[in-house]
């Protein structure tokens, strides 16, 4: 456990809120993936429940459910630090 806790904290210390997804794409690409991934999920995930988000990352897709209902968590205190100056309204 604590290899996967050393690499996420590591990448996220190199990469900042570009850590997760496909690091080294260029041209927008993995916004368009988190464009897609979004798209897909509205519509089809209840946003008035309660939600653990369990590898949360940066929170990027914290968004997209109500800020009261919501928790996030992640093995990397670094992804997590992030996710709070991002989100700072969420958990």
């Amino acid at each position: 456990m604590d290899k996967y806790k050393e690499h996420w904290n590591n990448r996220c210390k190199k990469y900042g809120y570009d850590a997760v997804g496909v690091i080294g794409t260029k041209g927008g690409v993995q916004e368009e993936q988190y464009r897609k991934t979004i798209d897909f999920l509205i519509g089809k995930i209840p946003t008035d429940k309660k939600v653990l988000d369990y590898g949360c990352g940066v929170g990027k897709l914290s968004h997209l459910f109500k800020a009261a209902l919501y928790i996030g968590v992640d093995i990397s205190e670094e992804m997590l630090s992030i996710a709070k100056q991002k989100n700072p309204e969420y958990t």
